[in-house]
């Protein structure tokens, strides 16, 4: 009985820590989300909701896109969570925008008025860019206090979480999978761990 609540307690405190997000394969993400963009965050600001809710803003330039945008326009992200009033208000699952830092974005238009998205599933939407020595983009999830709501996916699944994966590979697997009647084949790339 002991061994029951202590493991009831471990799981409670686990799944509070974290974000329940739909976690759709790349083909059905790709269809569903507005705009499919890599760029660069160039300027963030904090916005402080009247019911005290934080919110984080930021001016995406877009370098490259697939889907509903253009190659340097800039538009807006907004994620849950940021810093206001001196606080840190961390939100699990959210990715955390800071100027310079680079993401292929899987957004869903918030505000047509403002041009604002927001990433689909927060940090699942939203996949960090590194660039290495050589000149090379690379791509990768980062589903760090995110826990997937989904019919039968795993966590595991390349289609939903993957390492380091070049961006011109990942672009041209995203595009066929905008090309009606295409059947993509499973990816090559590694799986997170």
């Amino acid at each position: 009985m002991h061994k029951l609540i202590i493991a009831s307690i471990l799981l409670l405190s686990q799944t509070a820590l974290a974000s329940a997000v739909i976690a759709l394969p790349q083909g059905e993400l790709a269809r569903r989300v507005d705009t499919i963009a890599f760029g660069r965050i160039i300027g963030t600001r904090t916005l402080v909701g009247q019911g005290g809710q934080v919110a984080t803003e930021a001016d995406f330039q877009i370098y490259r896109a697939l889907k509903g945008a253009a190659a340097g326009e800039v538009i807006r992200i907004q994620v849950p969570g940021g810093e206001a009033g001196g606080f840190t208000h961390d939100v699990p699952g959210s990715p955390k925008l800071r100027a310079g830092q680079m993401w292929v974005g899987f957004l869903t238009r918030h505000s047509e008025a403002t041009r604002t998205h927001t990433p689909w599933g927060m940090a699942y939407g939203l996949l960090p860019v590194r660039r290495d020595l050589r000149g090379t983009f690379w791509v990768k999830t980062d589903t760090e206090g995110l826990v997937f709501a989904g019919p039968g996916q795993q966590p595991d699944d390349p289609l939903l979480v993957f390492d380091d994966t070049k961006l011109d590979e990942f672009f041209a697997r995203i595009s066929l999978h905008l090309q009606p009647g295409t059947v993509v084949p499973p990816p090559k790339w590694g799986v997170s761990k």
